[in-house]
């Protein structure tokens, strides 16, 4: 739904879908990936930079490795 919102240019719609499907499941990478890129069209670029940290986080990654859905 987050997707659909966003491809509709309803931005708030879009981040509020993407944060429900964070708080659902943590470690949603494509859903925390698409709230950083919607906070980051609206001009939120504080809470963009947070969510990327978190989701980089959440994948249980080392530093210099990538996520494999990624």
């Amino acid at each position: 739904m987050g997707v659909m919102a966003f491809e509709r240019g309803d931005f708030e719609a879009a981040k509020i879908h993407f944060s429900e499907a964070l708080e659902i499941n943590p470690r949603y990478t494509e859903a925390g990936l698409n709230l950083a890129v919607t906070y980051n069209d609206l001009g939120q670029h504080v809470d963009a930079s947070e969510t990327f940290d978190h989701v980089k986080k959440a994948s249980g990654m080392e530093e210099g490795e990538v996520d494999p859905f990624v």
